[in-house]
């Protein structure tokens, strides 16, 4: 798996979709469940923010998507997949920032 990640040198849209609709399969039973919920809820978002349409309700859904991240970001401290630096805010991420605003701004 990571010998074909290696050799792509750019991702168009099409290939990086297939690669988030196989990413939680790959990955289930072999890494904690914590990381799981947070990585399906990021996934939940990102899937379901590239409808053409959307609800009140999905919308809703995009705001229950983030909070279960939230929740579980920890478990990727936990586990050593996320570095933490004394002193620094280690979630300021943008892209995650932008996303609890998304609902607001549709």
């Amino acid at each position: 798996f990571l010998s074909i990640l290696t050799w792509i040198s750019q991702w168009s849209g099409r290939e990086w979709k297939d690669l988030e609709r196989n990413f939680l399969p790959v990955i289930y039973g072999v890494i904690k469940n914590d990381i799981i919920q947070a990585v399906r809820a990021e996934l939940d978002f990102i899937f379901t923010a590239q409808w053409k349409h959307l609800s009140e309700g999905d919308l809703q859904h995009l705001s229950e998507f983030d909070q279960i991240y939230d929740i579980h970001r920890e478990a990727f401290v936990r586990h050593g997949g996320h570095q933490v630096k004394r002193g620094e805010d280690n979630w300021a991420i943008p892209k995650k920032h932008i996303q609890k605003h998304y609902a607001d701004n549709i």
